[in-house]
């Protein structure tokens, strides 16, 4: 975690060109920022910096991170931030990179990519395809998915190929179940029936920096039900990795793109979307799940919820994640799909009722995901998901010519 004080900004709608300093004022806005994420789209005029340089009202400069992309993003992490306090940065051009050792990094090693922060690791995404271990079905091998997933201090937190059921389920991942395409049924999910897979096609890119790594990929949603293959979905998986090491944070959005010529249909059905396998070891008696609307594993199954914790012990250590649904996501808050004896959650829309994606239409959901040592504890949870639906918004006080 960055223990340098880091005011942050949102959204610059208007400068003049040519700025060579551009003060701003930012708030808390009446909710307490702690560990927080935001950034600044710069105007035209900066599209040409390479670096950029922050420095608070005591004159301190601040790590930052500009996006490769123009126009410029430049990305800051709030340490804290008062509820009704605010502050004012200036942000101007630098000659040389100010942060010459980037904090979050990604590995490209046995076939796949390791994001680490602070030397730490914490998750590989699978770009190569993991076979199915010895006395599996090779039906079950996958890529395009997240495991190993840890916890800050070091613990498992995912299972991949768990032989004593429910071996399809692969660490973190995205497949829905009860669809159909050209008239056929094809399930995703349940790899056994030899319908559909799901696989990791193409990396799209991968950068590094003090602020956040990042790690961009195309996986398929493949149709067997035909007697050929037919790509049905194409989606796009943006996974950006924070600089926090209290707790590991990481946003995931995807774009699923129907790239078919007829549309593709997912239909109602009790689980299918974004989801998280949960360490072998864990049980009823040693692990529990919890939500934002103060549910559990007992009654919280089909719950709508802002945000849902799975958790439980490791070694003897209590370790767990959480994940974080977007507002702006399809019928947010979407449903939870909790497992009543396995460690497994999904988030679900198709709970509600089934619904289409379009040809070249696409389907964007956004989850961000904590891992932690320990509970995360409902206030904490509840200012996370604050900070991730209401980033920090700040107003413009002058800009230098």
């Amino acid at each position: 975690m960055m223990k340098t004080l880091l005011t942050a900004i949102g959204f610059l709608a208007t400068c003049v060109a040519h700025a060579s300093a551009i003060t701003i004022e930012i708030g808390g806005n009446g909710i307490e920022r702690r560990n927080a994420v935001t950034s600044v789209e710069l105007p035209a005029a900066c599209d040409e910096w390479s670096h950029a340089e922050v420095r608070d009202n005591q004159g301190t400069a601040l790590p930052s991170q500009l996006s490769r992309t123009k126009p410029r993003q430049l990305f800051f992490i709030v340490d804290q931030l008062a509820a009704n306090a605010s502050h004012q940065l200036e942000v101007t051009q630098a000659s040389t990179n100010l942060n010459t050792v980037p904090s979050v990094e990604v590995a490209d090693k046995d076939g796949g990519f390791y994001a680490i922060v602070d030397g730490k690791t914490v998750f590989r995404y699978n770009h190569q395809t993991v076979e199915s271990p010895p006395g599996l079905d090779p039906v079950f091998r996958r890529s395009g998915h997240i495991h190993p997933l840890y916890s800050p201090s070091g613990k498992l937190l995912t299972d991949d190929f768990c032989p004593s059921g429910h071996t399809h389920q692969h660490g973190v991942m995205f497949a829905w179940t009860n669809t159909s395409f050209e008239g056929r049924d094809v399930n995703f999910w349940e790899q056994h029936r030899k319908q559909g897979i799901v696989r990791h096609v193409a990396t799209k890119s991968i950068s590094a920096g003090p602020v956040f790594a990042e790690i961009r990929t195309t996986i398929e949603h493949v149709d067997l039900t035909s007697g050929e293959e037919k790509v049905v979905l194409e989606e796009t998986w943006k996974i950006r990795v924070y600089n926090f090491s209290e707790q590991f944070v990481f946003d995931l959005t995807s774009r699923q793109k129907c790239v078919a010529s007829t549309p593709f249909n997912i239909n109602k059905y009790h689980y299918g979307g974004m989801a998280i396998r949960g360490n072998r070891d864990w049980t009823t008696a040693n692990s529990e799940f919890a939500t934002s609307n103060g549910k559990q594993r007992i009654d919280g199954n089909h719950d709508r919820p802002n945000w849902c914790e799975m958790y439980g012990k490791v070694d003897d250590q209590g370790v767990g994640v959480t994940l974080f649904c977007h507002p702006s996501n399809f019928r947010s808050p979407q449903p939870v799909r909790i497992h009543p004896a396995n460690p497994y959650f999904c988030y679900a829309p198709l709970v509600l009722g089934g619904f289409q994606i379009k040809p070249q239409e696409q389907l964007v959901s956004n989850y961000r995901f904590v891992t932690h040592n320990g509970r995360l504890e409902n206030d904490r949870a509840n200012q996370m998901w604050l900070d991730y639906a209401q980033p920090i918004v700040t107003r413009l006080i002058e800009t230098e010519q």
